[in-house]
């Protein structure tokens, strides 16, 4: 998202992120000038978070170009500022972000150091001794990170299973507008009429035509078709199992594809932008908020490449 998305800039004295850890405890973490802070469920993350709804390396925060963004790191559920997914963002003081199922905040901890401490002045010495800490802190870190990435002695890496993460469910809403749009969806007219022809249950060869589409991975064909099978009949609940499941994968995918687009029209890549933005406009129906910012998207990307 660029600067003049977001109005005059308010930049932090003492940039922070804090957040609740899982243990109930409130966590909090200098941002520094020059190292990035990475997020993510890694152990060695500058910012480790105990949970299966965040990725191994989820997102990267850092300074550059006078401000702190927050980029996504192709995470399997993906980065929202303020409820809204991004891919690269500018932050503000009080923006919310969610990473998985965690919210931290990013802040301006001395307004906060100000508002407690009245008129007291803050130690200079104190001050420098923590920004000191927190440097040589986040340089081990950084080192630490670097060591596991080039596989230590010898230069080999050990190979390890990857952890298996959590898809996050689609919305309420979401589900809801896959069952409204389905009986009118293309794909499920032309099964429901093949069925009829063949002398099929209809919601029998919904279920197996929905469930040959989420294998393939035509998430929006899979979701229509299981959505239906659903309302014909509400009592199988394999094939309700089936719809959530096709349904977060479409969600999933459509947030992705919003990422990369926003990604590509913050780097210039314009043809790059519109095959993503075309993706989510494939993907989610005109009621979704995503669809929108894909449109845009679209608009900005054609009136920037060369004509």
């Amino acid at each position: 998202m660029r600067r003049d998305d977001l109005g005059p800039r308010r930049e932090p004295r003492r940039p922070v992120l804090r957040w609740r850890s899982a243990a109930g405890r409130e966590e909090e973490h200098a941002l520094s000038l020059v190292r990035p802070a990475t997020i993510g469920r890694d152990p060695d993350c500058t910012i480790a978070l105990d949970s299966r709804m965040v990725s191994k390396a989820h997102a990267l925060v850092e300074f550059r170009d006078g401000e702190f963004t927050i980029q996504d790191l192709e995470s399997a559920n993906g980065t929202r500022v303020n409820g809204e997914p991004t891919a690269v963002r500018v932050l503000e003081p009080g923006d919310r972000i969610e990473v998985g199922d965690v919210e931290l905040t990013f802040m301006d901890a001395a307004v906060d150091d100000a508002a407690a401490a009245g008129p007291v002045a803050v130690s200079a010495g104190s001050k420098a001794v923590r920004l000191g800490l927190t440097a040589a802190l986040t340089l081990i870190v950084m080192l630490g990170l670097l060591f596991m990435l080039i596989g230590g002695p010898g230069g080999s890496k050990v190979a390890s299973a990857k952890p298996e993460e959590k898809l996050a469910p689609a919305s309420p809403e979401l589900l809801a507008r896959l069952r409204a749009a389905s009986a009118d969806s293309p794909v499920v007219k032309d099964v429901v009429q093949y069925a009829t022809v063949a002398g099929t249950p209809p919601a029998k060869a919904l279920y197996e035509e929905g469930r040959l589409r989420l294998e393939a991975q035509r998430w929006r064909d899979a979701a229509m078709l299981l959505a239906a099978t659903v309302t014909r009949d509400a009592a199988n609940t394999v094939a309700l199992s089936a719809f959530t499941d096709a349904a977060a994968h479409l969600d999933r995918a459509a947030s992705k594809a919003l990422a990369a687009a926003e990604s590509a029209d913050y780097g210039m890549r314009y043809d790059d932008a519109l095959l993503h933005a075309d993706e989510v406009l494939q993907l989610v129906d005109q009621q979704d908020p995503r669809y929108g910012r894909a449109l845009k998207i679209t608009e900005h990307a054609r009136s920037q490449r060369p004509r």
